[in-house]
């Protein structure tokens, strides 16, 4: 066995450390709860107790995990740190993380899709966590990003949590549609031109109008859209997009309406803001359509965390 403050080799059994003199009290792997000697369950939640003789390290064995059938080239990743602070009035505790990717590639990444599963040190999932982040990676470049907080309650975590990560990269593919007038007479619709771009995606169809105004004086801008995947990939986001500007140039108000896209699929966007009637006039709107390719997927491990108190 191996002291549980400095990692010190101990005999079975010892009680104190004579490395660094810290007591070898055991505590419930999931809640943290001080166990007697020769307890078989957890009095305080139940858990089985794990002993020395179930486990030659004082760590959780690795998660196997079989490469991605998406066949994509690898993101470099790593978990720069994992912390808990807490516990708050609720039990619970605010985990943050802070992660680490390189873009080895010859591709700019502007899109990342992150997968977080939390184990307690006996193995068992406590947690998971996604999170789509828009941030400009340029081919050759780094970047550190910070996980959002998620709580978790204080007796499901201890500082033998296990952390898996995977994040895929995407590369957003973005085509100019050209700029049409916003219309003077409300449900007058204007039509964007359909194209087809490559052999990857077809605007088949595209609409801009406005509404009749309303009592708050506001007018409503619809956007919608038709758009056809002709890959054989699986497209996680298309994006068609609208800026409206006023006749000097000011952005006035942003319009998206995004759907995910099957191998040859059909896909339906829409959207809508408001602004006023006094601002539409003689506006115009910069088309945008995007779509976002999965282009590298990358999975690492990460063994404890660094809890702090806030009090």
């Amino acid at each position: 066995m191996k002291c549980s403050q400095c990692g010190y080799e101990l005999r079975d059994g010892a009680r104190f450390c004579p490395e660094c003199g810290a007591g070898q009290t055991s505590k419930c792997i999931s809640c943290g709860f001080v166990l007697k000697p020769g307890a078989v369950f957890c009095g305080e939640c139940g858990t089985k107790v794990i002993k020395n003789s179930d486990s030659t390290t004082g760590d959780i064995k690795k998660i196997a995990i079989d490469p991605s059938p998406l066949i994509l080239p690898e993101v470099p990743v790593r978990i720069i740190e994992v912390n808990a602070i807490g516990p708050d009035s609720d039990d619970e505790f605010a985990v943050t993380m802070k992660y680490h990717i390189d873009n080895k590639s010859d591709q700019d990444w502007g899109y990342f899709e992150t997968a977080i599963f939390l184990f307690n040190a006996a193995g068992q999932i406590i947690d998971k966590i996604e999170e789509k982040t828009y941030e400009f990676v340029g081919a050759g470049k780094s970047v550190d990003l910070t996980l959002d907080e998620f709580y978790i309650k204080s007796k499901l975590l201890n500082k033998d949590a296990h952390t898996v990560m995977t994040v895929t990269a995407y590369h957003i593919d973005s085509h100019d549609l050209g700029v049409v007038d916003i219309p003077a007479l409300a449900n007058n619709v204007v039509t964007i031109t359909p194209v087809r771009f490559y052999n990857d995606l077809q605007l088949l169809n595209a609409s801009l109008w406005r509404s009749e105004v309303e009592n708050t004086r506001d007018v409503r801008i619809h956007l919608k859209g038709l758009i056809q995947n002709l890959s054989l990939k699986y497209v996680p986001i298309v994006l068609l997009a609208a800026d409206v500007k006023n006749n000097s140039g000011e952005e006035l108000i942003s319009l998206g309406g995004e759907n995910s896209m099957l191998p040859g699929g059909l896909s339906s966007v829409s959207s809508f803001n408001f602004t006023t009637e006094k601002r539409i006039r003689g506006a115009t709107a910069e088309m945008m359509l995007s779509a976002f390719w999965p282009t590298a997927q990358g999975t690492t491990q990460f063994h404890g965390l660094q809890q702090y108190s806030d009090v």
